[in-house]
């Protein structure tokens, strides 16, 4: 990740790139609270890996609050506020265009740079409060951020309802099938 953010290619695919890089972050906070929360490591990726919900304010807030931290001092930090709108409501816009092929290309370079700009002034910006809050980072493991070692094997199915407010949970994550397997029998209805 810090190989992508560190590149300053300005193009669509590098937009893309930075674009995964914020929303793989945010699941990566999924992951340290679920552990955080309880939850064995290895059901905590499985479940970070199938859950999906669409990034939105009420997602974000979900997941800094498991990760023990308060959303309202996130969203008075900085400029968090601004740039996690611009993030939401201009950025993620564009790249739905592209991913989704509503637009082949953007060949405005001056679009292409602002787009690249949002996401990682929104990373930058989740660093500084992060490190000022607990001088922690997103890079840093669940342990450190206090996640204790479980010994005992969770509910995934009770974890994925109570935690994240969903009913359904793919039936294969209790056949232990790899999450690509997982994966594409979501894709397959």
């Amino acid at each position: 990740m810090r190989k992508i953010l560190d590149d300053n290619t300005i193009s669509c695919e590098q937009f893309l790139r930075v674009h995964c890089c914020v929303e793989e972050l945010f699941r990566r906070l999924l992951l340290i609270g679920l552990r955080l929360k309880g939850v064995q490591y290895n059901d905590a990726v499985t479940i970070s890996e199938i859950y999906y919900e669409s990034m939105n304010d009420k997602f974000i807030k979900k997941v800094i609050e498991y990760c023990g931290l308060n959303y309202n001092k996130l969203i008075d930090f900085g400029n968090y506020k601004t740039f996690q709108a611009l993030f939401l409501e201009f950025a993620k816009p564009h790249r739905n265009k592209l991913v989704h092929g509503l637009a082949l290309n953007y060949s405005d370079n001056e679009l292409l740079e602002l787009l690249i700009s949002i996401d990682k002034c929104l990373i930058q910006e989740l660093e500084a409060f992060f490190n000022q809050e607990n001088k922690l980072s997103f890079f840093d493991p669940p342990k450190k951020w206090g996640a204790k070692r479980i010994a005992k094997k969770a509910d995934i199915k009770k974890i994925y309802k109570e935690l994240l407010g969903r009913n359904l949970l793919p039936p294969s994550v209790h056949n232990k099938k790899s999450v690509a397997n997982i994966m594409k029998e979501m894709k397959r209805g």
